[in-house]
């Protein structure tokens, strides 16, 4: 995700001070990496998944700033930060559960386009194993917009 003006729920940026800009980039298959830049100070979100078995996946959560007053307010960013973590950990877990019955996907256009670059990476990946073959990536560059 290309830099861009952070949505309104996102206010707590601002005590960087300036007119934050976030960038968000994923790399497959569970790392996510957002980097919030506000004129001289960064933030770095670093967010690690790795599964542990069929049902349990460990979450490991880093993040690093140039600011040394946040350093002092560590304490009381942490709730927020477990907060921001619960949310996406009780939405897992609501997948989990629908995933369970073996639903067939119906995967949207703009919204799920992640999802299907996920799927189509994921095959074929698969293949290029299978056949003893280098890797090429499916996926074409492209410019996504929507509002969530």
């Amino acid at each position: 995700m290309s830099r861009h003006a952070p949505s309104s729920n996102s206010r707590a940026y601002r005590l960087l001070g300036g007119a934050p800009e976030t960038e968000i980039a994923f790399r497959l298959p569970s790392v996510r990496i957002e980097q919030i830049r506000t004129g001289r100070h960064r933030v770095t979100n670093l967010t690690a998944l790795t599964p542990i078995d069929d049902a349990v996946t460990e979450v490991n959560h880093c993040v690093y700033w140039t600011a040394p007053w946040l350093s002092a307010m560590k304490p009381l960013l942490r709730p927020y930060v477990r907060a921001f973590l619960r949310q996406d950990r009780d939405i897992m877990e609501m997948q989990q559960q629908g995933l369970r019955s073996g639903p067939v996907l119906s995967l949207i256009d703009d919204a799920d386009t992640q999802a299907r670059w996920y799927y189509r990476l994921k095959q074929e990946y698969r293949r290029a194993r299978a056949e003893a073959r280098p890797f090429d990536n499916p996926i074409k560059p492209r410019t996504l917009r929507w509002r969530s």
